[in-house]
């Protein structure tokens, strides 16, 4: 069996269907893992797997994969910077743009907050862009200008993450894209000397704090109410035992008894959705699909590519972050606006030696 070909082992994963949180009035299609049920009654009893039309490219497992963004916490990995993989708190904050129009985006201060951090505690935040130049915001900085400090994503609703500023900030540099965030709550922050960071004077290679372990650790990450709790890769697996999703999960410390729901993540979009009860009984069919980074993918849904991200919510709302502005009614910046608006100054600073005073999917059920 080649690289090229799709290397797949069967599993089979339980799962229970009740009623869904928040209610969606867009119809869902019933994909083909539902034929994997094979009990009728249960079926009519419980309900069907809801799944959503394919997504972006068909089937391209290993091409255009998304950057990683990784956030880290005092070097604890915490997810990555990602729409969908949000957390479910995370408010939006509308940004008003020429012809009427507003930026889908997001507030630092308010992304901290949802992750647990008070802001009153933040020593420093680290915002990683390209050719490894790192934007250092001092806690001090970071409250005193409260929500200037920003991020949306090139396609509004998913895409890589931009950074943005609503009122000048104060800091070292600026970057366009973001690769990597990280923020120092209780160590000790790392200095910035001639664009290299340094702990205890000495030299500081890749992220702070971070492992190498760590950093390269690839697979399905799974989120518990906007927290991580782990990621699954294909050598968790079995192809022998025949474990089921719910077992991995529990492997994380996952309480599935208090799932309500669940969201399966494929390129920023959500593939599908089940109730947490249909972990427990339901029978679908998981793949290890060739050149996909260690993700799993889920018969029938997606046309079975790779998952990003299983979303589990227990006590949290599912987040409605899909809609139109509250004060336009357009569905402003799906198409990357932030990239063409004249008065989004960012882009034309972020050649500037010096930062300091600097101006500012159909495919998802969105609720």
């Amino acid at each position: 069996m080649t690289g090229a070909r799709m290397r797949s082992w069967s599993i089979w994963i339980g799962a229970t269907l009740v009623a869904l949180a928040g209610g969606c009035a867009e119809k869902a299609s019933v994909g083909p893992a539902d034929s994997l049920l094979g009990d009728a009654a249960f079926r009519a009893a419980h309900g069907a797997l809801r799944t959503f039309p394919p997504v972006e490219s068909k089937r391209e497992h290993g091409k255009g994969q998304k950057r990683q963004t990784p956030v880290y916490i005092d070097g604890e990995y915490v997810g990555e910077l990602r729409f969908r993989e949000l957390p479910p708190s995370l408010d939006i904050s509308w940004h008003p743009l020429d012809e009427g129009h507003f930026a889908r985006r997001f507030a630092f201060a308010d992304f901290l907050e949802a992750h647990g951090v008070p802001l009153a505690k933040v020593k420093a935040l680290h915002l990683y862009g390209g050719r490894s130049r790192v934007m250092v915001i001092d806690g001090d900085e970071l409250r005193r200008t409260g929500k200037a400090a920003q991020f949306q994503f090139t396609k509004g609703t998913g895409g890589n993450a931009l950074y943005k500023h609503a009122d000048p900030i104060q800091a070292n540099t600026s970057i366009d894209k973001i690769r990597a965030v990280a923020v120092y709550v209780e160590r000790d922050k790392p200095e910035l000397k001639e664009g290299k960071l340094y702990l205890a004077g000495k030299r500081v290679e890749g992220f702070p704090y971070v492992d190498a372990e760590r950093k390269g650790k690839g697979g399905t990450r799974v989120y518990l109410d906007g927290r991580f709790v782990g990621s699954v890769n294909r050598r968790a697996v079995d192809t022998k035992g025949g474990v089921a999703l719910g077992g991995l999960l529990r492997s994380l410390d996952v309480n599935l008894a208090s799932v309500r729901t669940a969201q399966l993540v494929v390129r920023d979009s959500i593939a599908a959705e089940l109730a947490g009860t249909r972990l427990h009984d339901d029978k679908l069919a998981l793949e290890t699909p060739a050149r996909s980074q260690g993700r799993f993918a889920v018969a029938g849904v997606a046309e079975g590519a790779p998952i990003d991200a299983v979303l589990l919510y227990a006590k949290a709302q599912l987040p409605d972050r899909d809609g139109p502005s509250p004060r336009t009614g357009l569905n402003d910046c799906r198409e990357g606006c932030g990239n063409r608006h004249a008065d989004n100054k960012d882009f034309g600073s972020a050649t500037r030696s010096s930062v300091t005073g600097l101006t500012d999917n159909a495919n998802d059920i969105g609720g």
